[in-house]
């Protein structure tokens, strides 16, 4: 296992509404310049996730790569937990789309045997979902 990231500045994210946690994370990750990442699989550990904006973060980083470290061809977020927030504006995932309409989904996790799935982010317009364990053996 390798650390792909350095760390820019000190933050704490407990107290942080979601526009702050939004915030906090904007250029606070950099890719280590000594890694290559072209072409892999790479799997990002997170302990609780409550907006995603820390994962989105370097997740996107991985996504758009570098010049010399290349793109990673996919990145899977693994997380112990879920704190789910009632609402949350920012928590779009552009690289899976709504099987329906084709518009970014947004993690929830529901109180129903489904447990955790994505859902469009033009709901109610649009009622796509994708339940996260069918979503490991699908392509969307």
């Amino acid at each position: 296992m390798e650390d792909l990231f350095e760390c820019n500045k000190d933050f704490v994210q407990k107290e942080n509404n979601t526009v702050q946690r939004v915030e906090v994370v904007k250029k606070a990750f950099e890719l280590k310049s000594n890694i290559d990442i072209k072409e892999k699989h790479i799997v990002i550990l997170d302990d609780l996730y409550t907006t995603g904006s820390t994962t989105s973060a370097l997740a996107e980083l991985l996504y758009e790569g570098s010049a010399e470290l290349g793109k990673a061809s996919l990145v899977t977020v693994i997380t112990l937990a879920i704190n789910q927030p009632i609402y949350n504006p920012f928590m779009n995932y552009k690289y899976l789309k709504c099987p329906k309409c084709g518009k970014d989904m947004k993690p929830w996790f529901t109180l129903e045997n489904q447990g955790a799935i994505f859902g469009c982010s033009s709901y109610p317009n649009c009622n796509g979902t994708v339940v996260v364990a069918d979503g490991l053996k699908k392509d969307y």
